[in-house]
């Protein structure tokens, strides 16, 4: 059986793509789940090669296939995120840490001692919240402990309910 022309060229590019894919998303890739796997690289890719497949059958030409392929394939790989959101990690990132901790140490005089304060989210991260350094303070560790997932507003409305 004769392999066509079309075919190999688009696995070489289909190889290309998912290798500098794999490359820039090294990290997070070890992390996903099968179904983020499945969403994220093999239907892109199947959908690549589907495409090019399709085209090439309907008489365009291989270059012109293939190109409009890849561009289905960036597009698709561009809104990935938004088709299927990651888990958001709870981690707090060393420069937002130190950017929370210079800011109480600017504005209280004190020295942050890791015994006694915790950073704090002001918008839990648990209703939505972030980790960068506007959402981060430090509280001492006994009031951080105590406050839960209440974000201050819930104070002003007379609010316990942690829903």
């Amino acid at each position: 059986m004769d392999i066509p022309e079309w075919l190999k060229t688009a696995v070489v590019v289909a190889v290309i793509l998912s290798f500098v894919v794999g490359i820039q998303r090294r990290r997070e890739a070890i992390r996903h789940r099968s179904r983020l796997f499945l969403a994220r690289i093999l239907f892109p890719f199947g959908m690549y090669m589907a495409t090019a497949a399709y085209l090439v059958q309907a008489g365009r030409p291989q270059q012109e296939a293939i190109a409009v392929a890849v561009l289905l394939l960036v597009f698709f790989m561009a809104f990935a995120d938004k088709l299927v959101p990651r888990r958001r990690s709870r981690h707090v990132r060393r420069a937002e840490r130190r950017k929370a901790i210079a800011r109480f140490e600017r504005e209280t005089g004190q020295k942050y001692n890791q015994r006694r304060h915790d950073i704090d989210h002001v918008v839990p991260f648990s209703r939505g919240g972030n980790n960068t350094a506007d959402n981060l303070r430090v509280m001492p560790r006994s009031q951080n402990r105590s406050k839960g997932a209440r974000s201050p507003w819930w104070d002003l409305l007379g609010g316990r309910s942690r829903r």
